[in-house]
């Protein structure tokens, strides 16, 4: 498996910063809400933009979403998520399910990679199919076309963009299939701030463990 290439990272950057074709759904005090249709899939591409995390760090908030050990205390959709293979420093291959409303759970098997620089920092998934990780009895195996965060510095603070595009595959009624992420994700970011939130005291209560993703934070 290769690693993610900059150019691949810079596509995401410039996915979530660009708004052409992109059509506005929601907009509140904290987060603005974009859907855009694909030639590739019935399902919508989402792009969320959050001033949710104007408080914390950018570490703060990489170290957050990176710790698998915390995610629990925050994701309430959360079943199993681990790594399976590390690629390099800034590459792994990770599984991760989840319980899901009304129709049957799904999981994810998927190459996650970041990339952190002084002013911001992507975190990027996308699916693989590898013959290692078959299909799970009891779940249906979803597939990431792209799934990821960008966070970056600017004038008013930590900005939080955050892209999905999925296939959730099996059985699911079509009025579930787009409102999924419209109206699920904005909750989740707010758990994701409210994550942030309570981190640092989290942290603080328990004994040192191994976080990997801090051996070489800047790429």
């Amino acid at each position: 498996m290769k690693p993610i290439t900059d150019e691949e990272f810079n596509r995401f950057r410039d996915m979530c910063l660009n708004h052409e074709g992109w059509h506005l759904v929601s907009q509140d005090k904290w987060n603005i809400g974009y859907t855009m249709k694909t030639n590739s899939s019935s399902s919508l591409r989402l792009k969320l933009i959050s001033n949710l995390f104007k408080p914390y760090s950018l570490e703060l908030i990489f170290d957050m979403l990176n710790d698998p050990k915390y995610r629990k205390e925050w994701d309430v959709n959360l079943l199993e998520r681990r790594v399976i293979e590390e690629i390099d420093e800034h590459n792994e291959i990770e599984y991760y399910s989840i319980k899901m409303p009304i129709v049957t759970n799904r999981d994810f098997v998927y190459q996650r990679a970041w990339r952190f620089t002084e002013n911001e920092f992507i975190i990027f998934n996308r699916s693989i199919k590898d013959k290692r990780f078959p299909p799970v009895s009891g779940l249906v195996r979803a597939f990431f076309h792209i799934s990821g965060y960008m966070v970056r510095k600017e004038n008013e603070g930590n900005k939080l963009y955050y892209i999905c595009h999925n296939e959730w595959n099996g059985w699911i009624p079509s009025f579930l299939i787009n409102t999924i992420g419209v109206d699920v994700c904005p909750s989740v970011l707010g758990k994701m701030a409210e994550g942030c939130k309570k981190y640092t005291e989290w942290l603080e209560k328990q004994q040192p463990y191994e976080r990997p993703w801090k051996k070489l934070l800047y790429y």
